[in-house]
């Protein structure tokens, strides 16, 4: 079982300035993969929280990654059904349609981000531990209220409204909201407010975009 273990510092110069303290939070950074049988990363908030932990946190800056040696990763398969997706996008639809209605979000643009992230499957799993729908991770989950990431309902309100939180955040700019969705929005506000230079990112931004001009996403 891979346990989820989070450090948490409040001032990063607090660390780095005494010596002493860098060796000894370097040698916590250096076995908690191994202890955890995962990859580690520090991400800081805006509130100057530093954290270290072995989950994917989308909300905050990642200031670095330690990658586990492959001979002791425990890898988590994704897994997608993508033989029901259209029978899925017609089961969604009216869903998906009442959620981005309800937090003031284009219809076939946020068909087209379900269809990206889960390809309409409700028991989706990343590789990166995001479930369901909207593909939550645990803080997203967290943070709108979600308890079962693969309830449908839960899943595409929260995507929604977290959704309708971005593109208020860049300005109804649609590319920097989808981005921020896929990076997090403080890469976003990192970059200065430009698209990371993720590949990744890139490539999720642009098929979301194709889809929306696509009349085969937009729900009737």
């Amino acid at each position: 079982m891979i346990l989820a273990l989070v450090v948490q510092v409040k001032n990063i110069k607090n660390v780095v300035v005494n010596r002493f303290k860098m060796r000894s939070f370097s040698f916590l950074i250096f076995f908690m993969p191994v202890l955890l049988q995962a990859d580690a990363y520090i991400y800081q908030s805006d509130d100057g929280m530093i954290t270290l932990t072995n989950k994917v946190m989308k909300n905050q800056s990642l200031i670095k990654k330690y990658k586990l040696p492959e001979r002791l990763q425990t890898k988590v398969k994704s897994r997608v059904d993508y033989s029901a997706k259209e029978k899925n996008r017609r089961k969604y639809a009216s869903k998906i349609r009442k959620f981005a209605e309800k937090y003031a979000i284009p219809v076939s643009l946020f068909s087209a981000l379900v269809e990206t992230e889960s390809a309409f499957d409700p028991k989706a799993l990343s590789k990166a531990g995001a479930v369901g729908l909207t593909q939550l991770m645990p803080a997203t989950a967290k943070r709108f209220g979600v308890t079962d990431r693969k309830n449908p309902s839960q899943s595409l309100e929260a995507g929604a409204r977290y959704f309708s939180y971005l593109l208020k955040l860049f300005k109804h700019d649609a590319k920097l909201a989808l981005a921020g969705y896929n990076a997090g929005e403080n890469a976003v506000i990192r970059f200065k407010h430009q698209i990371p230079p993720y590949k990744e990112t890139r490539k999720y931004v642009k098929r979301i975009m194709r889809l929306y001009q696509q009349k085969n996403v937009i729900i009737l």
